[in-house]
């Protein structure tokens, strides 16, 4: 490896010493070829340049560095890498599509008084999320706004929130003042809309302007045509689209054209071609000491012809010292033999445009004595029109006011440098605009900035200014305030102090002693409070604006705010010494610039409207036709302090009203409501066509939602129609509602069927208006939505006569009975009640004078019975029977908390048992229960559910069954092979015991056989004598059997399932012979029941000591 890496340096070493000959070979060879061009260059550059002196005024060396382009300083190499790649990235830009374009472009031009707007609708498609730049051709046209969607967006806007939101910003191109740039940098599709204005040139009743297009080939022109009117577009007359009656909108494709000319005329003919002139200009004027400077820049654009020469009109005390334009070829100044005191500026082109031309003027002009300085004006000759913007600023040492006349306005004041002072922006539409600044010198004594706020609260004004004071170059003893006439004097405080202060001169004037001497230098604050009243503002009222001045004091500037009710409409008659500074729809805002104020309101209220929405509810009884109404009034402009109501001249005098709440208007969140309203009077008027109104009064002025309730009573006769309400409430713009008409059940309500023609009326589902109040026993019968409250029908009732009905439910009957072979049955009865008021149950038991009542319990406790005898009328023979009664009276303590009271009720009785058709037959009918329904008369309960159980000796066979009920277990069938299919494989316990006994018989049979067969006569003889004396013995005594060998038996009867039934808990009291009655299964008699058990509870399966039983349902 050592040998092969000296190798390779070697070789290296070669090939660097052949390259240095080689390229000193080559050098020496291509000497000579430099020498001739070295010498040739060399007496190149020993020639001088030429140069170019120009005498420039120092105070215009600012024209000179703003005609350059701002620039920084790099090294060579750095700006030649940076050409480098700009030069590639714009070769690889003109071969990429363009990421942002302007599509479906719609210009609509409507002319106004001394101008007319164009609204520019244009869809703007980016195709890349990076920033792109589309010009649009404007030319002469003044931008008002421009929005994207609904959302206005400012021009020129710089924020950094704008790359977050997808957002098309517009801006002046600052190269050519005729085009407009827009920006993006989100992808997607954006619709803008630009609203522009351009000046209307009048020749007598005829009106025209020009401007240009965007130059799109998807350009639609829309110009808006007044009645008895004709277009001229491009000199060319369009027929109009629906003849001379009625406003009109032409629409004209419109290309690739660079611009357009419209002319509205009254004639029905081509209008001849002419040049049309329109001059925009920008100028800027700074105020000096001792001269005003003027440097303008003016946009010349031409259409329908070319010119090479125009003449500017300005003051003789303006002189100009320069102008510029591209082609200029000379300028002059000439006196105005038209209008003296006046120069006129002629410019020459050395040859004629009619494109846009920029002029760029220069000037200066002395200060005069004079307070007040005129500003010059540009007035060029012969052009259609002449409109722009003037910037006015000033040196830092002055202070400029300015007083603005005809055709001028300000716009904004933007704070300048220190050196310069403020500048002030104003736009002009006429060429000899009225405007005179005035230069105040920074030397008062006292300067004042005061913060004023004018409160309007329908009839009272009040007037508070909180005033700052400076003294300058001398300390301050007291302050002398001049107040405005007609305005009382309430508070008067220094530093949140009661100043000391006495009358002036005259009642108007104060003079405020200082509590403290305020030095040179130092400031002072003076808050003064001042009221008056005026008249009703129902009419407009005129008031002067409040001020309080301080004497001596130069006013530096300050705030002055207008608030008034929401309800109050203010407005500026005249203003003097404010600008608008914002405003909203309660407040007016302004800013003082440092002059006197002055000025004057109108206020006036504004006309509320109103809107309602009624439910007017209906019912009537044998002898009252009750109406409640449920008005709510929306008041949505203004307020009100009284509301007037009219209703039927039926209703009477005396229909209550009162206010049950106040709120915000569904939907109109955000106009502001009284909280605590309430009615202070309702006064009843003069019945007018039919209607009563009533004037009702409100503690204060209202706005918002007010529900307002009336009620009505009065006699009625029976069998008399109902009238269909209907109130109606002043000055509504809108009056809707629902009309419910509630019944009671034994009620029935119809209309006439001609109703549903009724305009205006509907019916409606009665869920529109809810249900009636709880605890009346109403129903809603009809229900009706009007939109207007011009109806009129009534409704007829039909009452029906009422019954009582129980109520009272039994849900479920447990019937068990035990069948002997006696002509008695035992019975027992458990039934499951809900009730409702119910105090008393009666019940009757079957066979009534063959049955006995044996117990009774409630809830599992024993409880007490009384018996009464009623009689039946029996509907087949038509014969009355006595039955006995029984009454159970049901305590308070089973009612739950829903009102309903559920108890068990547990019967045990005898009864006979009723035998018809062939021997064997059993027929049993369930208790009766009732209850009181009044008027002496008793209904009875209905059962729901009901459930036999059957129980009865092993030695019978139930085989069937009749009536209302089916077996669940299915009934015996009788016969040997019945028997044999019953056969069941016996359990363990039955083949153990039956086995032992098998056992036990084979031992006895061995053990007889055995001593049969050993001849053991005697003891054989002696087991014989013993199985005689046990067979012997009562079966009494040689029975042992439990209940529970017994089969069970347990069975019933169903109609449906009853899993979902809650069954009462079951009794832990046995029913026994408890009252002297039931005995036992085994011994018979009504003794102590030898060898049966007593009764089973209400949960038992059967009697005890029951060999078989079955159900019935």
């Amino acid at each position: 490896m050592t040998n092969g890496a000296s190798q390779i340096r070697l070789v290296q070493k070669e090939l660097c010493w052949s390259g240095w000959l080689t390229g000193f070979l080559l050098f020496i060879c291509t000497l000579p070829a430099f020498l001739p061009c070295c010498m040739a260059q060399d007496a190149t550059t020993g020639t001088l340049p030429l140069q170019n002196e120009r005498f420039i005024p120092a105070d215009q060396l600012d024209v000179l560095f703003e005609r350059d382009g701002g620039g920084v300083l790099m090294p060579r190499s750095q700006f030649r890498e940076l050409l480098a790649r700009a030069k590639a990235n714009a070769a690889a830009d003109n071969q990429k599509p363009p990421g942002m374009m302007i599509d479906q472009i719609q210009v609509k031009v409507t002319p106004q008084d001394q101008h007319a707007v164009v609204i520019m609708d244009a869809i703007v498609r980016q195709f890349v999320d990076e920033w792109q730049v589309v010009s649009l051709p404007i030319g002469n046209l003044l931008v008002e706004k421009f929005t994207q969607g609904d959302a206005p967006v400012a021009e020129g806007s710089e924020s950094d929130a704008l790359e977050q939101r997808k957002v098309i910003v517009a801006s002046r191109d600052p190269r050519d003042n005729g085009r407009l740039l827009l920006a993006g940098s989100n992808s997607g599709e954006f619709r803008i809309q630009i609203t522009m204005s351009t000046p209307l040139v009048r020749s007598g009743s005829d009106r025209s302007t020009a401007f240009r297009l965007p130059q799109l080939p998807s350009t639609i022109l829309a110009v808006d045509c007044p009645e008895g009117q004709h277009i001229l577009v491009n000199n060319q007359e369009l027929e109009r689209p629906s003849g001379d009656s009625g406003n009109v909108t032409y629409r004209v494709p419109a290309g690739g054209a660079d611009d357009v000319r419209i002319q509205w005329t009254t004639r029905k003919r081509q209008s001849e071609s002419q040049t049309l002139l329109f001059v925009h200009t920008d100028g800027f004027l700074q105020i000096q000491k001792e001269a005003i400077r003027w440097r303008s820049e003016s946009l010349v654009s031409i259409f329908g012809g070319s010119i090479n020469e125009l003449s500017v009109r300005v003051p003789s005390r303006l002189e100009v010292t320069g102008v510029e334009s591209a082609g200029l070829e000379s300028w002059r100044l000439e006196d105005d033999v038209d209008q003296p005191g006046m120069t006129r500026l002629v410019l020459s082109w050395r040859q004629p445009f009619s494109k846009d031309r920029i002029i760029q003027i220069h000037g200066v002009a002395p200060v005069t004595a004079e307070k007040s300085q005129a500003v010059p004006t540009l007035e060029f000759l012969n052009v259609n029109s002449h409109a722009g913007r003037l910037a006015v600023s000033h040196e830092g040492g002055l202070r400029l006011t300015a007083e603005t006349g005809a055709g001028i306005r300000t716009t904004a004041t933007e704070h300048g440098s220190q050196d310069s002072g403020s500048i002030s922006v104003f736009d002009f539409w006429i060429q000899n605009f009225d405007l005179s600044v005035a230069i105040k010198p920074r030397d008062r004594e006292l300067f004042a900035e005061s913060v004023s706020d004018l409160s309007i609260q329908d009839r009272i004004l009040s007037y508070s200014t909180v005033m700052t004071l400076e003294t300058l170059n001398a300390p301050l003893f007291d302050v002398r305030l001049t107040l405005p006439a007609d305005w009382e004097l309430a508070s008067l405080r220094i530093a949140d102090q009661p100043a000391d202060w006495r009358v002036g001169e005259t009642d108007n004037r104060v003079v405020v002693s200082l509590p403290e001497t305020v030095e040179a230098g130092g400031l002072t604050e003076i808050t003064a409070t001042l009221t008056r009243s005026i008249d009703d503002p129902a009419t407009e009222q005129k008031v002067e604006l409040p001020v309080v001045v301080a004497s001596d004091a130069t006013l530096a500037g300050g705030t002055y705010v207008v608030n008034f009710a929401n309800d109050l409409a203010v407005a500026p008659l005249r203003l003097t010494g404010l600008e608008p500074a914002s405003g909203s729809a309660e407040s007016l805002s302004f800013r003082n610039v440092g002059t006197e104020i002055a000025g004057e309101l109108t206020i006036i209220r504004r006309a509320s409207q109103l809107t309602s929405r009624s439910v007017l509810r209906t019912w009537a009884t044998a002898r009252e036709l009750a109406i409640d109404a449920q008005i709510s009034v929306d008041v949505m402009n203004g307020t009100v302090q009284t509301l007037t109501v009219r209703v039927p001249e039926s209703f009477g005098d005396r229909v209550h009203f009162q206010v049950t709440g106040t709120g915000p208007i569904p939907g109109y969140e955000s106009v502001p409501f009284v909280h605590d309203v309430n009615l202070e009077e309702q006064t009843p008027l003069d019945v007018a066509e039919g209607m009563r109104p009533f004037l009702l009064k409100l503690s204060q002025r209202f706005s918002g939602s007010i529900s307002l309730l009336a009620t009505v009573r009065q006699a009625r006769e029976l069998n008399t129609s109902i009238p269909a309400p209907t109130i109606r409430v002043d000055n509504a713009v809108r009056q809707h509602g629902v009309l419910v008409f509630e019944a009671y059940p034994e009620q029935q309500l119809k209309v006439a069927s001609d109703v549903s023609a009724i305009n205006g009326l509907f019916a409606a589902d009665a869920g529109l208006a809810g249900d009636p109040a709880p605890g009346t026993n109403r129903r809603v019968a009809l229900t009706y939505r009007f939109v207007k409250p011009g109806y009129s029908f009534s409704v007829d009732e039909i009452r029906f006569d009422t019954e009582s009905v129980p109520s009272a439910v039994i849900t479920e009957v447990r019937n068990t009975c035990l069948l002997n072979d006696s002509e008695t049955v035992q019975r027992s009865c458990l039934a499951q009640f809900q009730s409702s008021g119910v105090q008393t149950v009666r019940f009757r038991l079957p066979q009534s004078g063959q049955s006995y009542l044996w117990s009774a319990m409630l809830d599992g406790e024993p409880i007490e019975v009384r018996h009464e005898d009623a009689t039946d009328q029996d509907s087949n023979e038509g014969e009355s029977t006595r039955t006995a009664q029984y009454l159970v009276a049901v305590p308070s303590s089973v009612r739950g908390q829903d009102g309903i009271s559920r108890f068990s009720l547990n019967l045990v009785f005898e009864t006979v048992n009723r035998t018809s058709g062939l021997p064997g037959q059993f027929e049993q009918d369930s208790v009766t229960f009732s209850i009181d329904v009044g008027n002496s008369q008793s209904a009875d309960i209905d059962v729901l559910e009901q459930t036999w159980n059957v129980h009865y000796p092993q030695s019978s066979l139930l085989v069937d069954s009749a009536g209302l009920v089916s077996p669940t277990n299915g009934t015996d069938q009788p016969g040997w092979f019945q028997n044999m299919m019953n056969i069941e494989f016996p359990s363990r316990d039955i083949v153990v015991r039956r086995g032992v006994s098998l056992a036990v018989v084979c031992l006895s049979l061995f053990v007889v056989t055995v001593l049969v067969w050993q001849r053991r006569y005697l003891l054989v003889s002696l087991g014989g004598i013993l199985l005689v004396f046990w067979l012997l013995m009562p079966v009494g005594l040689r029975q042992v059997a439990s209940v529970d060998q017994l089969a069970p038996g347990v069975g019933g009867y169903e109609d449906f399932s009853t899993a979902d039934i809650p069954l009462p808990p079951p009794s832990d009291v046995e029913m026994s012979n408890a009252y002297g009655g039931m005995g036992g299964m085994g011994g018979g008699g009504f003794g102590g029941g030898g060898g049966g058990g007593g009764m089973g509870g209400p949960g038992a399966g059967g009697f005890a000591g029951s060999p078989g039983s079955i159900g019935f349902d």
